[in-house]
């Protein structure tokens, strides 16, 4: 999915990628949220499992098509 917006002024653009994939150890399900690491950035970050439906109640903006696919 691709957006061009603007906001407070300013022009923006952003790209969202949504995979689907299944993780190889049962951990990660077992919990609420884990850590995540990027090896290509060297950072870190917080992974959280959220349904669908939380996404699309969220005040966050998700596009439609995008949370479609995720069902």
């Amino acid at each position: 999915h691709e957006n061009v917006f603007t906001f407070d002024g300013e022009q923006g653009h952003e790209i969202w990628r949504v995979y689907e994939g299944d993780i190889a150890e049962d951990w990660p399900y077992e919990r609420d949220r884990f850590e995540g690491r990027e090896p290509e950035l060297d950072e870190t970050y917080e992974a959280t499992w959220m349904a669908p439906e939380r996404l699309r109640n969220d005040v966050t903006f998700y596009d439609p098509v995008v949370l479609d696919d995720l069902n």
